[in-house]
């Protein structure tokens, strides 16, 4: 077969690699892509439960919705999933929902909380003063105390323009002051998105607790892979394609055999997607007679830990 008929299941369009999250809410032709596992879909269905009337008239508070999980377990994915709903169900309601994302606003930058919150806040609000999203005359208020949190981030709701829900997108934190902050400023029809790597249960207690009274914070957690999650994830990738190009399927014995070796959505991204981009350097054996075999996953294993060793070997 030609190389211009090989397919690599695992490859979705508008992704750069297999580690970067869906984002549909961005590209819409991402809505489909999500498969149940490790816990996503009990963690969307959450979100969807608690933020229904978000940005109604009535609704006087906003919400802060903190994603848990591993590193590489999908935090980011499920946020996006949960923010492309958030607009769908918007617009059914007669609002648009805009998204000003800071998640690159502390790139490289180590510092204590509040420098944190006070970079993040200049940052958002230089944002905010290139779109339409404020009346002009809050506008100018907040770009006087853009270094101002606790002046500019509940003084928001008041300004937006009629008919809008703002979503802020903040960068990740491991600090539980930092969330319990923003779930005291964020204001009306206004909706704040963090994701942690690092929280245990005794985090999540005081921000909980410290947060309780003010009934702004929807905390959803994504799992660990479970018994059946990778098959599942790898039939899905494997099926959906079958009519748009060429390329190998695997054996259930394959797959069964992988089961458990993965720790996170991401090491089971880079497996699966490496594997198939491997294989699919000999365009002579790459289509759909070809079998992925335990075998075949070695031979891509083995190269990569080469590439890693210093010397080459392994």
């Amino acid at each position: 077969m030609t190389d211009s008929a090989a397919l690599n299941p695992f490859a979705v369009d508008k992704l750069n690699g297999p580690t970067q999250p869906l984002c549909p809410w961005r590209h819409p032709e991402h809505w489909n892509w999500y498969v149940d596992i490790d816990h996503t879909e009990e963690a969307y269905e959450e979100f969807t439960r608690q933020a229904k009337t978000l940005g109604a008239p009535d609704e006087e508070e906003g919400k802060l919705l903190l994603v848990t999980g591993d590193t590489g377990c999908g935090k980011t994915a499920v946020a996006n999933r949960c923010l492309a709903w958030l607009k769908e169900s918007a617009k059914d309601r007669g609002l648009t929902v805009e998204i000003v994302d800071a998640r690159s606003a502390l790139l490289g930058e180590v510092l204590p909380v509040t420098n944190r919150l006070t970079a993040v806040c200049d940052y958002v609000v230089g944002q905010l003063e290139r779109k339409n999203f404020l009346n002009r005359a809050e506008l100018n208020r907040l770009v006087e105390s853009r270094t101002s949190p606790a002046r500019v981030y509940p003084h928001l709701g008041p300004g937006l323009i009629k008919g809008l829900v703002l979503v802020i997108l903040l960068p990740s934190t491991e600090v539980p002051e930092e969330v319990v902050r923003y779930g005291g400023w964020v204001p009306e029809r206004t909706l704040f998105v963090m994701e942690s790597a690092h929280f245990e249960d005794n985090h999540l207690k005081v921000i909980n607790n410290r947060l309780k009274d003010y009934g702004r914070l929807i905390h959803v957690h994504v799992g660990k892979l479970k018994n059946g999650d990778f098959t599942r994830f790898a039939n899905d990738r494997l099926t959906r394609r079958a009519q748009t190009g060429e390329y190998p399927r695997m054996s259930e014995k394959t797959l069964q055999s992988l089961e458990g070796g993965s720790r996170s959505v991401s090491q089971m991204q880079i497996l699966l997607h490496g594997t198939y981009e491997f294989l699919k350097a000999d365009p002579l054996e790459y289509g759909r007679t070809m079998l992925v075999t335990q075998e075949h996953i070695s031979e891509f294993q083995k190269r990569e830990a080469r590439r890693d060793s210093p010397d080459g070997r392994g």
